[in-house]
């Protein structure tokens, strides 16, 4: 069970950082951070794997290098959350602060090589019969305990600041910003990552020390070893529940559409008879609201009214004080609301009447009409005594 749980683990792993810097293609600097977490899942899973079937014994030089980057984990899942709400692009030279225990451990395990090289084919023989022990039989200046303790406290201190930064982001209303599936990714992430963090506490306390069978050992399924690969792997798994993560379509991303209409909203040299001109054309159209039926782009809409895509994303901004899909959703519930009146939506399901509005899913038209109307379609016909088929509830 083991086995497979550590071979999963680096499969998925790999996978997932393969996929999130193929498709990379903007460069977001929290992307690469996400591949780097899930590339060092692997070496320590690899590592592992090696160790647990004896393989290191033909590598042993293998045995500690992972050291540092295991210590970078913390400090990297929180600069991943940084700069995603303060939607930073580059690291700053305060960064590094966060990374001197892995510059220390570097530190540590060229000392271990440096004093241990003759003894590498020895350490990694005692290291595969005495797993529990491995920390001590391996350790360079540093003493394997105190490397397994301090683990143990960076990630709890580093827990409490990254639900701390969560926290001030959401106060200061920063995850307004992000997609919704973004935000949930985050907290997913937060609190899979602290479970991971709290695992390798118990490791560091318990009395069985990366316990396999043996004497005094627990059950594999309670061994503190497996249940931190355990969370690994469900940390990779989870990724795959939200693929906007991993990569991009071909169409633009819902942070990539609002990073467009925030830099739109800036100020621009327009002047105000001009500026006139253009709401009145948009007024114009807000008749026509089966225009909105199709799935259409801010670029489109712009060319239709003739107006220069960033001065619509402006006006939208700050005449109607509304983003571009909230503008677009508003037109399809009030087309809606007004075919509940005629009585032609009469025999159609709500995913029909969804598709009929311009919506992609029943889900998505659901959450626009109570964002617009306060209410559930269904609540909002049960109001209005409008008799809608009610054959997919």
């Amino acid at each position: 069970m083991e086995n497979v749980v550590i071979v999963l683990g680096i499969v998925l792993s790999l996978f997932s950082s393969v996929i999130i810097i193929t498709f990379n293609k903007k460069r977001k600097l929290h992307k690469y951070i996400l591949a780097g977490i899930f590339l060092i899942f692997s070496w320590y899973n690899f590592i592992y794997l090696f160790v647990l079937n004896s393989w290191i014994l033909d590598f042993p030089y293998f045995l500690r290098i992972g050291r540092p980057f295991y210590l970078a984990i913390p400090p990297l899942s929180y600069l991943y959350i940084k700069h995603i709400v303060l939607k930073k692009n580059k690291f700053v030279k305060s960064d590094i602060l966060h990374f001197i225990p892995s510059l220390v451990v570097i530190a540590d395990v060229g000392f271990y090589y440096l004093n241990s090289y003759s003894l590498a084919d020895d350490i990694a023989f005692l290291v595969v019969n005495n797993l529990k022990d491995a920390y001590q039989l391996a350790s360079g200046f540093i003493p394997g305990e105190f490397f397994l303790t301090a683990k143990a406290v960076q990630g709890i201190i580093y827990a409490g600041v990254l639900w701390h930064l969560l926290y001030l982001a959401s106060k200061r209303k920063l995850l307004n910003s992000l997609s919704d599936t973004k935000k949930r990714w985050l907290f997913v992430f937060s609190i899979l990552m602290t479970a991971l963090y709290l695992s390798i506490s118990y490791t560091a306390l318990s009395p069985f020390v990366n316990a396999v069978n043996g004497d005094g050992a627990a059950s594999p399924m309670l061994n503190p070893g497996f249940i931190s690969r355990l969370l690994l792997l469900t940390i990779i798994t989870a990724l795959f529940f939200f693929p906007s993560i991993m990569y991009s379509t071909g169409s633009r991303s819902v942070d990539d559409s609002k990073e467009t209409e925030e830099r739109g909203s800036q100020a621009l040299s327009i002047s105000p008879e001009r500026l006139q001109e253009y709401i009145k054309r948009i007024d114009a159209l807000n008749n026509d609201s089966r225009f909105f039926k199709s799935n259409i782009t801010i670029a489109q809409l712009a060319q239709k009214l003739e107006i220069p895509p960033r001065f619509l994303t402006y006006i939208l901004n700050r005449h109607y004080q509304m983003r571009y899909t909230d503008f677009i959703n508003g037109h399809r519930i009030r087309y809606i609301i007004t075919q509940f009146g005629t009585g032609f939506l009469k025999e159609l399901t709500m995913e029909a009447i969804a598709y009929e509005a311009g919506f992609s899913s029943r889900s998505a038209f659901f959450s626009a009409f109570k964002k617009y109307t306060g209410k559930s379609p269904s609540q909002y016909l049960k109001d209005r005594e409008i008799s809608v088929s009610r054959a997919s509830f």
